[in-house]
C-alpha cells in the first residue's frame, strides 16, 4: 500500500510540474510577426493570438501540458482559427501547435519553441504547409 501511495505522489508531482510549466506559455495575448531577414514585422491581417492554460484539475484528469490557442485573421478574409498547443514533457520550451480554421478544411501543424525569456514563440510549420516561419511576441499592455 505504501509503494502505491508513493507512486501516486510522484505521479501527481510530475503532472503538477507539467501544469506549472504550461502556465509560462498561457493566459496571454501574442502578436504575430513575420520574419523578414533578421527583422520582425507585424503579420498583415493577423489579430492577437490568445493562449489559455489548462484548468488546474487537468493535473489529475486530462493533459496538463495542452493549452487552448485561438486567433482571428482579418485580412484578406475574416477567418477564425483555434487549436491546441501541446508542450513536450521532456523539454518545456518545445511543443507542437495544431491550428484548424473554422468553417474550412484548412489545418496547419507547427513546431514551436518558447524563447528563454518567455516573450517569443518561434513557429516553424511542418512539411506540406503553405505557411512561413514566423514569431509570436507577447503583447504588452493587453488585457485578456
Amino acid at each position: 500500500m505504501k509503494s502505491v501511495l508513493v507512486r501516486l505522489a510522484i505521479w501527481l508531482c510530475k503532472r503538477s510540474i507539467d501544469w506549472w510549466r504550461a502556465r509560462r506559455w498561457a493566459d496571454d495575448a501574442w502578436e504575430a510577426l513575420d520574419i523578414v531577414g533578421r527583422n520582425y514585422v507585424p503579420m498583415r491581417g493577423a489579430s492577437l493570438t490568445r493562449t489559455k492554460a489548462p484548468p488546474v484539475w487537468s493535473v489529475c484528469y486530462g493533459n496538463p501540458r495542452a493549452l487552448k490557442v485561438s486567433a482571428h485573421d482579418v485580412d484578406p478574409a475574416h477567418r477564425t482559427h483555434a487549436g491546441c498547443l501541446s508542450i513536450e514533457s521532456g523539454s518545456p520550451s518545445w511543443g507542437r501547435r495544431t491550428v484548424q480554421y473554422l468553417l474550412s478544411e484548412e489545418r496547419s501543424v507547427q513546431r514551436v519553441e518558447l524563447s528563454e525569456d518567455g516573450n517569443l514563440i518561434h513557429v516553424t510549420p511542418e512539411e506540406g504547409s503553405t505557411y512561413n516561419k514566423h514569431v509570436l511576441r507577447r503583447a504588452k499592455g493587453v488585457l485578456n
